[in-house]
């Protein structure tokens, strides 16, 4: 029984011992670990253009005087500020009207400048109306632009400095004496009692009148004064048998005596050989020289004939830029050909940048505009500068002696 016992003990000992050790060799199962999740951001690839170094401008050429329009030419277009004139207005009247026309077609064909012709006025009535600023531009003989530059004379109550010169005329024009068919005026000496033609509007005739009367030993009060108001009156008073001589441009070609000698209304008179004595009167300033209407110029005329010389004036005011007076200078003279194909007899004289420019003829300063030019064209030199200096000076004294009137 105890044997049965125990056997029964030792077999569960051992069954125990079996089931340990048959654990004991079974491979245990790995515990894994959760899975992390990883968020992988994808590599993106940039590319980066470096930025430029900064380069440094190129230096701004220094202006050697004003930039337009001569340092944009030909002109094309017109800026605001350059400080022209909306339109620009020629004026002439009677054989100058040609030339008026002449310059404004040139400024519209070669700029785009707009311009405009007015009728106003010849000789002083002529400059006056550039100084009321009615007119830009006139062609006018010297004796009224020196007159209008130092406010002298019949225009002593403007200030003086206000006009300038563009160009002067190369040949002269030529101022003489013209009689009715029939009057029997065959020199000067035969002018006492007869009727002798004066304008007020005109004063360099009656200048020349006044003068040649004097070198004779008469005045007004030895003739019978008739009076006109216009340039073509004269035409009309000696075919209508009204006035018996009157003082009229007398160059080659010019309308008014062409047309009367044409049809055998009247006659160039000579003035004689007492011109010395006319051209040297006081009034006129050693600015009229004398001259010779050379026989033939006109129909009938056989014989040479005195007469009396004067220089045609292109001006403006001095108000106006300089880049307009240099415009207008450099059309005039680098489509001379043009203006010569449209001018009067007249206006025809400017046509040499040499003569423009003659210092013993100048009766006022040229404009600034125009002296640019002409130092570009090398015409301007020592000779022209001592001219402008003494005439600039000249004005100056007389503007002093205005300034005082102005005052009181």
């Amino acid at each position: 029984m105890k044997r049965t016992r125990w056997l029964s003990a030792l077999l569960a000992i051992v069954l125990v011992t079996a089931l340990v050790l048959a654990g004991c060799a079974k491979t245990p199962t790995p515990t894994t670990a959760p899975a992390k999740t990883v968020t992988v951001t994808p590599t993106v690839t940039t590319t980066v253009t470096p930025a430029p170094k900064p380069t440094t401008p190129a230096p701004t050429p220094t202006p050697t005087g004003p930039q337009q329009p001569w340092d944009k030419w030909p002109v094309t277009e017109i800026s605001k500020s350059w400080g022209w004139p909306e339109f620009f207005v020629t004026n002439g009247v009677g054989t100058r009207y040609a030339d008026a026309v002449a310059m404004a077609e040139l400024l519209k064909k070669y700029t785009p400048m707009k311009t405009q012709v007015a009728q106003i006025g010849s000789g002083t009535k002529g400059v006056v109306a550039v100084l009321d600023k009615q007119a830009d531009w006139q062609n006018a003989a010297a004796n009224n632009v020196g007159d209008a530059y130092l406010g002298v004379r019949d225009l002593a109550t403007f200030k003086p400095g206000q006009v300038a010169v563009l160009a002067m005329g190369k040949e002269p024009t030529l101022y003489g004496m013209i009689a009715r068919t029939g009057s029997g005026i065959n020199s000067p000496a035969d002018l006492k009692g007869k009727r002798v033609a004066y304008a007020p509007t005109i004063p360099l005739f009656n200048w020349i009148t006044d003068a040649i009367l004097a070198a004779y030993g008469m005045s007004k009060a030895d003739v019978q004064v008739v009076e006109y108001t216009e340039f073509a009156q004269l035409a009309t008073l000696l075919k209508e048998g009204r006035v018996d001589m009157g003082v009229s441009t007398a160059s080659a070609g010019a309308p008014q005596p062409t047309e009367l000698t044409t049809i055998g209304a009247a006659y160039l008179v000579s003035i004689g050989d007492k011109i010395d004595a006319v051209v040297n009167a006081e009034i006129f300033g050693g600015l009229f020289p004398k001259g010779v209407l050379p026989a033939g110029s006109f129909k009938g005329q056989d014989k040479d004939v005195a007469v009396v010389e004067s220089t045609e004036i292109m001006h403006i005011r001095t108000d106006h830029p300089e880049s307009l007076a240099y415009t207008i200078v450099r059309v005039l003279w680098e489509q001379n050909a043009d203006w010569k194909g449209m001018a009067s007899s007249i206006g025809k004289s400017i046509n040499s940048i040499e003569a423009a420019v003659n210092p013993v003829k100048m009766p006022a300063a040229f404009h600034p505009g125009a002296v640019r030019y002409y130092k570009e064209k090398g015409v301007w030199g020592a000779a022209q500068e001592a001219k402008q200096k003494a005439l600039e000076d000249k004005m100056k004294a007389r503007l002093a002696e205005w300034e005082k009137t102005q005052k009181k």
